[in-house]
């Protein structure tokens, strides 16, 4: 890891000169708010980050500042105190000492709801319809939901859950969805498939061939109704809506729509990926990559080969010149904040994983432990967190065997799990 030098380094130097002068002036009241001589962001620290805010006031730009790499995911590794954990190939859940509380006897298990029922799969041998059974259990272990959906998802935050179940009279999947009582509070039905609710309080559900014309798409409140439509008779590609908008592609071509199905950004853009709750969006013209708002105008230009994350929460992202190259953080001024060879992964509660360990913003190693495999124990599915959560956590894998480790690189729960936090994404629903 290294830093690298910033445009106007000099400048910078001799802004550390007058630092006393601007803090009598612009930075008064970082100085005031932290206590700390030097300390232009109010961290607390005297660090790069201040002199990138002193050369950014100089030079007219936004400030550094912006950058948060402390930024919260919304996301802790223990749900309800509790973590999916394989032993001897089958799943139950342990607590954050590892002992197990709900005993090993599923095929699958997954992370506990925020009501607290978790989805499982007793058996994995398929059935004469090509699918599975799923239920879902309580935090004692006890099958609240029998297992007799052919395909399910977890509930989401309104309490619903997707579901679908094989018909023998229809001869077809009917999807609909369910409450935590396992009765249907959006009647299941066959001509469509069912898609889980997202934080807009809208779930995607498909009609296919409609008419023999073609694919509908429409989005349902937690009542069931049609709140928008959109009808396609060429291939297309629909994301979920992020910060409001939706990527669409149509005809090769993406861009982005709002919640009433009006293009609010033409489909202009080779590739593209979601908005972040940061307001920007990675846009891809010709082999060259840059970022635009939602207006969809360009903050940063095309300019990198590659993009391997967003703006999220911490408003750093990463980019570079190819997958396994050189890679850098930048802000969103397009500044690099750190620079480094190889893959790297984002900043989540202030740590990054990458350097034998997991680092700081300044690229110092804060924690020196190497974990074989983090993607399958540390990725959490729509929420995208590698390494360390909100609850202080990180599944680190050793000698083949999964633990969990606190901020300070210890082993709270010692690797011996075949795996932790089960995370593969759920097929898509009939």
């Amino acid at each position: 890891m290294k830093r690298i030098n910033q445009t106007a380094l000099l400048a910078v130097i001799c802004a550390l000169v007058l630092i006393i002068v601007l803090q009598g002036f612009a930075f008064s009241g970082a100085r005031a708010a932290s206590g700390v001589f030097g300390d232009v962001n109010g961290d607390g620290v005297v660090n790069i980050k201040d002199m990138l805010c002193i050369r950014d006031i100089i030079f007219g730009k936004e400030p550094l500042a912006s950058v948060n790499p402390d930024a919260k995911t919304g996301a802790t590794l223990f749900h309800q105190g509790l973590l999916p954990a394989r032993i001897d190939r089958k799943w139950g859940y342990v607590d954050k000492t590892g002992e197990v509380v709900i005993q090993p006897e599923f095929d699958k298990a997954y992370p506990f709801a925020s009501n607290g029922l978790a989805l499982v799969i007793p058996d994995l041998n398929y059935d004469k319809n090509g699918s599975y059974k799923h239920g879902y259990i309580n935090t004692q272990g006890e099958m609240v939901i029998e297992p007799i959906f052919d395909y399910a998802d977890d509930f989401a935050e309104n309490g619903l859950a997707a579901v679908s179940i094989y018909d023998e009279k229809e001869k077809r999947f009917l999807g609909g969805y369910i409450n935590d009582k396992g009765e249907y509070a959006i009647q299941p039905r066959g001509d469509w498939s069912v898609r889980s609710f997202s934080e807009n309080g809208l779930a995607r559900v498909d009609f296919y061939n409609v008419n023999g014309q073609g694919h509908r798409v429409c989005y349902i409140n937690e009542k069931g109704e049609f709140v928008l439509s959109l009808m396609f008779d060429v291939e297309f590609f629909l994301s979920p809506f992020s910060n409001g908008l939706a990527e669409l592609e149509i005809e090769s071509k993406r861009g982005f729509i709002n919640e009433k199905g009006v293009f609010v950004i033409p489909a202009q853009y080779d590739d593209a990926r979601s908005f972040s709750e940061y307001g920007l969006a990675a846009v891809k013209l010709g082999d060259k990559w840059g970022f635009i708002d939602k207006t969809g105008e360009f903050v940063i230009e095309p300019q990198y080969n590659y993009v391997w994350s967003g703006f999220g929460s911490t408003g750093i992202a990463i980019v570079g010149d190819s997958w396994t190259g050189e890679m850098r953080y930048i802000d969103k001024n397009g500044d690099t904040v750190l620079e480094t060879e190889g893959a790297i992964f984002e900043f989540n509660n202030g740590l990054a994983l990458g350097g034998g360990g997991y680092i700081d913003i300044n690229g110092n190693t804060v924690i020196s432990i190497d974990c074989e495999c983090v993607a399958q124990g540390s990725w959490i599915v729509n929420n995208g967190v590698y390494g360390f959560y909100d609850d202080g956590y990180a599944i680190c894998r050793v000698n083949g065997k999964d633990g969990v480790i606190d901020k300070k690189g210890n082993f709270v729960i010692e690797p011996m799990f075949e795996w932790l936090q089960y995370s593969y994404e759920h097929a898509d629903l009939h």
